[in-house]
């Protein structure tokens, strides 16, 4: 009986298995600064925005206004309203990055954080935060080809990305569970002379197609296309909520794991309009 023969691994398979491995660890090790990096960089903008908060623990968004039966969102942002103060000290956000436009709150969520756009670069902040570092984690955004800054437009989108460790708008996919839609209703943003308040009415997943490009908002037709898009799909909705072609729409957007080519998408309708001091 001839003896087995054992073969050695050769030293080409052990150099790739090597290397193979430092690529791993260097691959998790960068996750793991970046993350660091992500929490210091929200904890000192957040101290920026408010000088007075000790921590960074996202403040409560202010509850959105109940409107009264009947009333569309267009008849009750028309109302003169009082000033609101303002929570967020913009000179001190615009000294560290004159791109912040806004800041935004999501009720119940940890999405607490500033909103960015850059004039000419849609995709820059895909993969830069605030202090211009690419980063897998990217910053909260719009797109200046396509959306105002001001947030006048009739449909607004606003990207995130969905991080693993729940940071940026992973936040979103909270809305999935129907007990938490019910108990969390607004989206709250801050401009430096505004305090625009929207009830959200939908959260759902659908296809990665542009929003903004793929329906005509210019007209009252388009605009009607796009609503009815929006309860075509499976998701959960606030049927009380009245949506129509003279309402101004924020699309919260981010990554759904795993399905590349889909989107999950928090939907909410402006509902007041008031000057801050």
């Amino acid at each position: 009986m001839s003896p087995k023969i054992i073969k050695k691994p050769s030293l080409i398979w052990i150099v790739l298995s090597i290397a193979a491995l430092v690529v791993c660890a260097g691959l998790l090790a960068r996750q793991v600064y970046e993350g660091q990096r992500q929490q210091e960089l929200d904890h000192h903008i957040t101290l920026l925005a408010r000088p007075s908060q000790e921590t960074a623990a996202p403040a409560s968004p202010t509850p959105a206004p109940t409107p009264a039966l009947g009333m569309s969102p267009t008849s009750e942002t028309s109302q003169v309203l009082p000033p609101v103060p303002q929570v967020i000290d913009f000179d001190a956000l615009h000294a560290e990055n004159e791109e912040i436009i806004s800041w935004i709150q999501v009720d119940g969520t940890r999405i607490d954080y500033p909103v960015l756009c850059r004039p000419g670069d849609d995709a820059y902040y895909h993969t830069h935060n605030v202090e211009h570092e690419k980063v897998t984690a990217g910053s909260i955004y719009i797109q200046a080809s396509v959306n105002s800054m001001d947030w006048s437009d009739f449909h607004t989108v606003v990207y995130g990305h969905n991080m693993r460790n729940g940071s940026m708008f992973a936040g979103l996919h909270d809305f999935e569970d129907g007990d938490f839609f019910d108990a969390h209703d607004s989206v709250v943003l801050y401009t430096p002379t505004r305090r625009l308040t929207y009830r959200i009415f939908a959260a759902y997943k659908r296809d990665d197609a542009h929003l903004m490009r793929k329906f005509d908002y210019s007209t009252v037709q388009g605009r009607q296309v796009f609503l009815d898009d929006i309860f075509s799909h499976a998701g959960t909705f606030r049927s009380a909520v009245e949506v129509n072609t003279d309402s101004r729409i924020l699309t919260l957007s981010t990554c759904v794991g795993g399905e590349d080519n889909k989107r999950y998408v928090v939907q909410a309708v402006l509902i007041e309009d008031a000057p801050v001091e």
